[in-house]
């Protein structure tokens, strides 16, 4: 593959996953900078804000390679949001993480004016267990990963070999616990169970949490963007400061206007209950997103200090301000409406 010089080609950024959580923020924040963008989106998506915004889009499925020829054309810059979240069967992760990047990576080689790409992975790629001050020079690990994490950590690998491969520099970004306008998954669940009642702090409750509010990441993203020195490199993004597992759950509970819990579930039952994945979301057979439940068990100090020092990356908007942010936006789109009730699948 010859790829193109910068100063060649006219900017495009194109956005996969374009209007979940964080593509809609990426997206609006190239809007806000005057950067072309494109949203790749898919057919049952819901692509109001990104429209009303004036952002275009385009309807593409990442499992069909044929879809991906008209919006890959004229991308200079790739941001990967991309994801598969929630409960589902184990193979499906796999298909979207790594099979339908591959397609991608494939349409972009026959496109040939890709100059940059940026993935968005997770801080969960990094084993389960006590983390105080990890960097990136720690690699990733599949043991003990579920199959969304797993498939996280090949997807990495893959792009590493692509990008030596086709010579198109690959930046790295891992968040952590993710929270903002447009999350729909972990944050409701918890909402649901702490109006229930029925949350119980695993250990201490004082662990910190890899807490990243959405619009910092957005952050991340264009500063990674705007910095040649962050080609082949991998960056760990959160917040700062992080907050403890009860500063969160406390923080949500006061402004959605329920009890703060009490009851704790030690860590080492935790661990060893077979039924712990059910008692977060009895309902789901297969529940990957119970992995993403050890955030509250163990401590998750990431360090930040390479994204700080090289991309000059220091989060704009504080845990309390994100999270107002984030339950006004709940109520706004009647998630939560103003007395703490979440509506149905909410």
């Amino acid at each position: 593959m010859t790829t193109p010089q910068p100063d060649s080609i006219p900017p495009l950024i194109l956005v996969t996953g374009g209007s979940g959580c964080v593509g809609t923020q990426v997206c609006l924040r190239a809007k806000e900078l005057g950067l072309p963008v494109r949203g790749l989106v898919r057919s049952t998506s819901e692509t109001t804000a990104l429209i009303h915004h004036g952002i275009p889009v385009e309807v593409a499925d990442l499992l069909d390679l044929g879809s991906l020829d008209r919006v890959v054309a004229g991308v200079t810059t790739v941001v990967h949001c991309a994801a598969r979240i929630g409960a589902g069967p184990s193979e499906e992760y796999r298909r979207l993480h790594v099979h339908g990047l591959r397609n991608l990576l494939y349409a972009l080689e026959q496109a040939g004016s890709v100059t940059r790409f940026i993935h968005l992975s997770s801080l969960s790629v990094h084993a389960a267990r006590d983390h105080f001050g990890t960097d990136e020079t720690t690699s990733p690990t599949v043991q003990g990963l579920g199959a969304c994490l797993a498939s996280l950590v090949e997807a990495e690998n893959q792009l590493h070999e692509w990008s030596a491969r086709e010579g198109v520099p690959v930046t790295v970004l891992r968040p952590g616990l993710l929270y903002g306008p447009g999350e729909r998954w972990v944050l409701p669940q918890l909402l649901r169970r702490l109006k229930e009642q029925r949350f119980r702090y695993i250990g201490s409750g004082e662990q910190q949490l890899s807490n990243t509010y959405v619009g910092n990441l957005a952050d991340a993203v264009f500063a990674a963007i705007a910095t040649p020195a962050a080609a082949g490199q991998t960056y760990h993004i959160t917040d700062l400061p992080l907050v403890t597992q009860r500063d969160f759950i406390s923080t949500l509970c006061e402004l959605a206007g329920y009890p703060v819990p009490r009851a704790a579930l030690p860590l080492f039952w935790a661990q060893l209950s077979k039924w712990f994945p059910r008692w977060f979301r009895p309902n789901d057979e297969h529940d990957e997103t119970a992995v993403e439940l050890r955030l509250l068990g163990w401590n998750r100090g990431f360090s930040i200090e390479k994204a700080r020092r090289e991309l000059n990356y220091t989060p704009r908007v504080s845990f309390a301000d994100g999270m107002r942010t984030t339950i006004d936006w709940y109520r706004a789109q009647g998630v939560l409406n103003s007395t703490g009730d979440l509506k149905a699948g909410g």
